[in-house]
């Protein structure tokens, strides 16, 4: 049974012809979407890509309404590894953030969301590690190459070769 992933999304390059739609793989790594689902409706929020805050992995979460003492519509949640609590701060570094991504032979983006997070492909035509730290990759063309942002809660695939 294939379940649907919300964190997919199919995206086109601007002036490419249909067939070079590609897939953003943006699963999440902190929470399960059983739980994600869970907290985008307490928080009445919509579920953003994973991180790190302060050397932490981090959910970040795009709230329809902002805080009122940050003002900000972002949160991220955390678990305290010396407290073992889940904890929450405001999100909003992550429109400061940006992450290397690479394209796989089928089609996908795959991208590294912290230092450890090592990520291959679906495909197993590509791998990538380390986050925002570094990035290790296969040599690949440069048009296989995308910088991924967030703006106003949506994560974003920027191809620097066009």
């Amino acid at each position: 049974m294939t379940t649907y992933n919300p964190n997919v999304y199919t995206i086109q390059k601007l002036g490419a012809p249909d067939w070079t739609a590609m897939r953003l793989c943006n699963d999440p790594t902190l929470f399960c979407y059983e739980h994600l689902e869970k907290i985008c409706k307490q928080y009445d929020a919509q579920y953003v890509v994973d991180s790190e805050f302060d050397n932490n992995s981090c959910a970040i979460f795009y709230s329809s309404k902002p805080h009122p003492n940050s003002n900000s519509r972002y949160f991220a949640m955390y678990l305290d590894y010396e407290t073992q609590q889940l904890l929450v701060t405001d999100g909003s570094f992550v429109e400061d953030q940006e992450f290397a991504g690479i394209i796989a032979d089928n089609g996908d983006i795959i991208f590294s969301r912290s230092r450890y997070d090592y990520r291959v492909s679906d495909d197993e035509s590509v791998w990538i590690d380390g986050g925002r730290d570094y990035t290790r990759r296969p040599l690949v063309s440069v048009d296989r190459l995308v910088r991924l942002t967030v703006h106003k809660g949506r994560l974003e695939a920027w191809f620097d070769n066009d």
